[in-house]
């Protein structure tokens, strides 16, 4: 159904699910294609099934770069730079959605009356300091509309039981479990482990020990510059 495309870069094809373009494993599409021959009733060799797939790629569209300024949710699009909520397009490009639905403001609706756990674990994490609670929300608004351009890192420190583990897993939820993966600082500067990150929108670098480098491969990840990967098998 036109549902399928390919990164020219990564020369990994792509499958629209309604949502975002999710990437297939080449394995999976020779799987795909190896059922479809023995429901037919069709010999075929691993060789033939290989070289089936290496032609089905070629004939693909290829993907586009998603726009910057679409934040994708399970039950739509949020364009932020005309302000409108639309149904999900696959031309969006999207590779990553939150997992949670949009839904427009209510009359008179603030985050006390109308979300008021979150409302309390912001008070309490920030000890009710409404500077702290202002930077907390452009966090998490960074995490949301994946605004990596900032070229800014989140460090959250405080005592056990502080409401660090819960904004980490609100960060999750805000980018989607599928788009998130747990690091450290060390791997992000070695391209062999570095490859472990790509493709995810959210890295959580958990519990983090004391880190000493000169911070050259973070700062080019940051900066949207090109970083090299060792991709093992």
């Amino acid at each position: 159904d036109n549902d399928l495309a390919i990164d020219s870069d990564s020369d990994t094809v792509h499958h629209y699910n309604g949502v975002v373009w999710q990437p297939v494993q080449a394995k999976e599409l020779q799987r795909a294609k190896a059922r479809i021959l023995i429901d037919s009733e069709i010999a075929y060799s691993p060789a033939s099934v290989k070289n089936a797939v290496d032609a089905m790629k070629l004939s693909l569209p290829q993907m586009e770069a998603p726009a910057r300024h679409l934040i994708g949710f399970r039950n739509g699009v949020f364009d932020s730079r005309a302000g409108v909520f639309r149904p999900h397009d696959k031309s969006d490009w999207l590779l990553i959605a939150s997992e949670v639905d949009f839904c427009h403001a209510a009359a008179g609706e603030t985050l006390e009356s109308h979300a008021p756990n979150f409302w309390r674990w912001l008070q309490h994490s920030t000890a009710k300091n409404g500077k702290k609670a202002d930077r907390l929300l452009a966090a998490l608004f960074m995490v949301l509309a994946n605004r990596y351009d900032w070229q800014l890192f989140l460090e959250v420190t405080g005592p056990g039981g502080s409401g660090k583990s819960v904004m980490a897993e609100i960060c999750t939820m805000l980018a989607g479990k599928g788009n998130t993966v747990s690091a450290s600082m060390a791997a992000l500067e070695n391209p062999r482990e570095r490859a472990l990150v790509v493709g995810y929108s959210l890295i959580i670098l958990p519990d983090m020990t004391r880190y000493a480098g000169d911070g050259a491969g973070i700062k080019a990840i940051t900066g949207g510059d090109r970083v090299s990967i060792d991709p093992k098998h």
